[in-house]
């Protein structure tokens, strides 16, 4: 059973980038964590332009440059998490996690865990997060 992205998550994705509204639940990290977990985060694809992104403890109207990591599911959509790097206060970087959603996950009835099936969505957004881990 696939379902589909939560409504309007192209639109709240898209918005996030050009930096128009807040990157939201963004998490600092330490810029050697940050790092290490950008180069370690297999799956997610690397948004090959230069976007934007805004903070509410920057108090600017637009956001700042930036390169966006985005977290795909199992089957390869988007699962509205990422790493956001940006360029800051005239040569300064951060780096972050961020989550549109901070996912709930709750198990399909058909879930076979000791065979690796794992299907299942988001309580509150209702994002497919089913992992198959089996042969």
């Amino acid at each position: 059973m696939t379902r589909p992205k939560f409504e309007g998550f192209d639109d709240r994705l898209k918005a996030i980038m050009d930096g128009k509204v807040d990157v939201p639940n963004f998490e600092e990290l330490d810029p050697v964590k940050g790092i290490a977990s950008w180069a370690s985060a297999g799956g997610s694809f690397a948004h090959p332009d230069v976007k934007q992104a805004k903070l509410p403890s920057d108090g600017r109207m637009r956001g700042n440059w930036a390169r966006y990591l985005l977290n795909r599911t199992q089957g390869g959509q988007y699962d509205g998490t990422g790493y956001v790097v940006m360029y800051y206060n005239k040569g300064h970087g951060r780096i972050g996690w961020f989550a549109i959603c901070k996912h709930t996950k709750v198990s399909d009835p058909d879930a076979n865990h000791p065979r690796g099936w794992h299907p299942g969505h988001c309580s509150k957004c209702g994002i497919d997060l089913t992992v198959d881990s089996g042969d």
